[in-house]
């Protein structure tokens, strides 16, 4: 396309939302309850990191509020007194 390549490396993040005003919040609650249960796919995920967003003139300034590991689920396990199914 004639467009430099983007060097920069991809850190894959979320916004939920930008909102300035109680109005914009208020839009936004109501746009997600409506799409609350649309499927998004999966994606693995080990840690998460909330940040502040502030709209300066220069562009966004990124505040990090928070950082927090998430533990790898449990292996699956039979209840007591039942074995195991599946391929041996």
């Amino acid at each position: 396309m004639g467009l430099p390549m983007d060097t920069r490396v991809l850190t894959a993040h979320l916004t939920l939302g930008r909102i300035s005003s109680n109005h914009g919040l208020n839009r936004l609650l109501r746009l997600l309850s409506r799409h609350e249960f649309d499927p998004l796919g999966t994606l693995e995920v080990s840690m998460v990191t909330f940040f502040q967003s502030t709209l300066e003139l220069v562009g966004p300034v990124y505040t990090r509020l928070h950082t927090a590991a998430l533990a790898a689920p449990a292996p699956a396990q039979n209840p007591p007194g039942e074995e195991a199914s599946g391929l041996a």
